[in-house]
């Protein structure tokens, strides 16, 4: 029995353990991007451009990373179905939810460095919360998230 399967079946017969790690997933995604929303609104008053435009590059080139590579899900290969049910095929690598809060995480430690702290905190949860929910595997997450570091921290710090 995989890896996998041993978390599927666990968190089946724990319901409760479940649904706060599809909450935790939910919201937290969500306080993020109206954090960014917020940013953005900062970015504009203050001038600091590159609060959009790092993003905006590094969302684009991973989407084309994701769809050039278009690999499967979790629960199109093994046997089981996500914790939340998904009807996406494919592009699962790397996480485009990681990747966003990891390069968003970048953007607010450009503004705040302890705003940026906390949000690097929410990709590490967020990275936990979408391989439980089994709609990631490891490798999708990781790589999504170091891809998101690296690109905010390049055009952030570096350029």
């Amino acid at each position: 029995m995989s890896w996998y399967e041993k978390k599927y079946n666990y968190l089946r017969k724990h319901q409760t353990l479940s649904n706060c790690i599809l909450f935790v997933s939910t919201w937290l995604t969500r306080l993020v991007y109206v954090s960014y929303g917020l940013l953005v609104i900062y970015a504009c008053i203050h001038q600091r451009w590159k609060c959009i435009w790092v993003p905006a590059i590094g969302f684009g080139l991973e989407t084309w990373i994701r769809a050039t590579l278009n690999q499967p899900r979790p629960y199109e290969v093994l046997d089981f179905p996500a914790l939340k049910p998904k009807a996406t095929k494919g592009k699962s690598f790397p996480s485009r939810h990681c990747f966003s809060v990891a390069i968003i995480s970048m953007a607010m430690a450009y503004v705040n460095l302890w705003l940026g702290v906390l949000f690097i905190l929410f990709t590490l949860v967020l990275m936990i919360c979408r391989v439980c929910i089994g709609v990631h595997w490891i490798k999708d997450v990781v790589v999504g998230a170091l891809l998101g570091w690296l690109l905010g921290w390049i055009g952030f710090f570096i350029l």
